[in-house]
């Protein structure tokens, strides 16, 4: 069999522990148990350094825990290791974004949207990148592409008119708010 078949064999075993690792840090993550969970995962990045999945699940719960310099650390290996990684994608940009540098937020966001993966509130968090930006069109089309994705948000209904009345599309704006307002009713009377 030679060495060929053992060193395959190896990784074999390896590739197997490291998905073990990170279903048992899963589960953890599940439970509400960060702590835990990121020694399980450091663990799997130590047996598999270029496991882009044990990166992002190590820098998702530690941003978790509060701890942004290393969770920023962790989720830009995973994107080295594979670009296409979109939750790592979103939480980079969230604590880029947290952090004061919107441009690379920004690119990070629209490569979700442009996959067709816009996780979350994608939409909503780069709206307000770009209205900060002062590209309330954009900030517009985001929003409205927001509403067709949760359309019972009220507050997403109340921030699209905001961004209506500040481009003088007063009627918009007008049944924006009014939307807003039904929907905040609805939420208070459930």
């Amino acid at each position: 069999r030679g060495a060929g078949y053992s060193q395959k064999t190896s990784e074999l075993n390896r590739t197997s522990e490291v998905k073990a690792l990170i279903e048992q840090g899963v589960a953890l993550i599940d439970k509400d148990q960060a702590k835990a969970a990121t020694e399980v995962f450091r663990k799997a990045v130590a047996l598999s350094p270029e496991d882009s999945s044990a990166h992002y699940y190590l820098g998702y719960v530690l941003l978790k825990e509060g701890q942004v310099e290393v969770a920023e650390a962790e989720l830009e290996k995973s994107l080295r290791l594979d670009p296409t990684n979109a939750y790592a994608k979103y939480f980079l940009a969230r604590i880029l974004q947290s952090k004061g540098r919107p441009a690379r937020s920004v690119r990070l966001y629209e490569s979700l949207v442009a996959a067709g993966n816009p996780l979350y509130d994608t939409y909503v968090q780069l709206s307000q990148l770009y209205q900060r930006n002062g590209q309330k069109e954009q900030a517009l089309e985001a929003l409205q592409k927001a509403i067709q994705q949760t359309p019972l948000d009220g507050a997403i209904h109340y921030r699209l008119g905001q961004i209506y009345s500040q481009v003088g599309r007063s009627d918009e704006a007008r049944r924006s708010f009014e939307a807003a307002e039904r929907l905040k009713q609805a939420d208070q009377k459930t």
